[in-house]
């Protein structure tokens, strides 16, 4: 990715969002409305699968999911150059 902190130091600590998408599907409502703290949505994807990793609505990377430790990650696996 070009640029570096240097360039942008004064940025450096200002937050944003991520959006990593992860999947996309169709859910009944009754299933929505039931939704709770510790639900579970299944997904057809599994590890290894690749992925988009957008910030503000762009195309920022693409990533695959990997395991970590018992829990689920994204390994960066490309970044796309600013036009």
């Amino acid at each position: 990715m070009r640029g570096s902190l240097e360039q942008v130091g004064h940025l450096g600590a200002v937050p944003f969002t991520i959006d990593v998408g992860l999947d996309c599907g169709l859910i009944e409502v009754e299933r929505v409305l039931d939704l709770k703290p510790g639900s579970v949505i299944r997904t057809a994807r599994s590890a290894g699968d690749n992925l988009d990793i957008r910030i503000g609505g762009k195309v920022l990377a693409y990533g695959e999911i990997v395991p970590l430790e018992g829990v689920t990650g994204v390994r960066i696996t490309h970044i796309v150059e600013p036009q």
